[in-house]
């Protein structure tokens, strides 16, 4: 059976800490699919989305896109309980390694807005980002 988790859960009351979700889709106890994302309580309305990863075998199946819609379901509540619009989802991405995260990335709305070089050896980072306003 294919669920969706996400830990730790969020906190009932704003704090005054970083914090940092595991989204995972399963299917019984086997990941399918996992992200991870960062919220400062500084930069309220916006987070980072530290990684998504797709396991090779479920790729292409639309699981990719389930697990990004309930990581912003779950951003979009973090905010709510700060009494905060989510308005900023950003995304560092391989510029070679990555060419399938691109496409994955322009399907969902996100647009590329920064190139960060001499970052990694021989390739650049892709800063995307999607608004959510």
């Amino acid at each position: 059976m294919i669920n969706t988790t996400a830990e730790p859960p969020i906190p009932a009351k704003p704090t005054d800490r970083p914090f940092v979700q595991q989204v995972c889709i399963k299917d019984d106890d086997r990941p399918l699919a996992t992200a991870w994302w960062h919220a400062s309580p500084t930069r309220l309305g916006s987070i980072q989305i530290v990684d998504l990863h797709v396991e090779k075998i479920h790729r292409r199946k639309g699981i990719g896109g389930q697990l990004l819609n309930a990581v912003i379901q779950q951003a979009i509540e973090y905010h709510r309980r700060h009494r905060r619009t989510l308005r900023h989802i950003w995304l560092p991405i391989a510029q070679k390694a990555e060419i399938a995260a691109r496409a994955f990335l322009a399907e969902a709305n996100f647009h590329h807005v920064a190139t960060l070089s001499e970052v990694l050896r021989d390739e650049d980072i892709l800063l995307y980002k999607r608004s959510l306003d």
